[in-house]
């Protein structure tokens, strides 16, 4: 069985068939990732060799585009014409605030980083979509957030470290 893996905004209406999962994903504005799960074993390091040759493990999306390339295309062949009507939804993750989510999420060894309006990290299980943690500036109230609404660019992996640029101008 392939497991998809659907992050949708809480608003968004739960789809029942293949056909609807696809006109769900264009219209939901909350649409996070459509990504395959390969096993998910222990998160490991990310060092730069690793995402330099990210092409060479497409189960994992280490980049904003996927590889320095930057293709957003991933090489995966186990879901096809033949087999996409067979798909079934194995979890969904709703965001805890409303908002735009203009980022990628990451796929590391099993674990999705992905942000939330307007600065949360979020650390996802893939194969079970249970959240492993997550973490969320304090943003003092005087802070004038230019733009609207706020949104911000995602988050980078590099050695055991998550990178987040938060819409208040931090690198965390």
């Amino acid at each position: 069985m392939k497991t998809v893996i659907v992050p949708v905004h809480a608003s968004t209406a739960i789809p029942s068939s293949v056909s609807q999962v696809g006109r769900a994903l264009r219209r939901a504005a909350g649409f996070v990732s459509l990504a395959v799960s390969a096993a998910a074993p222990a998160f490991g390091a990310v060092p730069y060799e690793r995402i330099l040759h990210a092409d060479r493990e497409p189960q994992n999306w280490l980049t904003y585009a996927g590889t320095y390339q930057s293709h957003r295309y991933s090489p995966l062949a186990q879901i096809n014409r033949q087999n996409v009507a067979q798909l079934k939804t194995a979890w969904i993750y709703q965001i805890r605030q409303p908002g735009i989510i203009e980022t990628s999420p990451l796929v590391a060894d099993g674990v999705m980083y992905l942000t939330e309006p307007p600065s949360t990290v979020t650390a996802l299980d893939t194969r079970s979509g249970r959240a492993l943690w997550t973490w969320s500036p304090n943003i003092p109230r005087d802070v004038v957030i230019i733009g609207s609404p706020p949104i911000n660019r995602g988050v980078a992996l590099l050695g055991d470290m998550v990178f987040v640029g938060t819409v208040h101008g931090h690198l965390v």
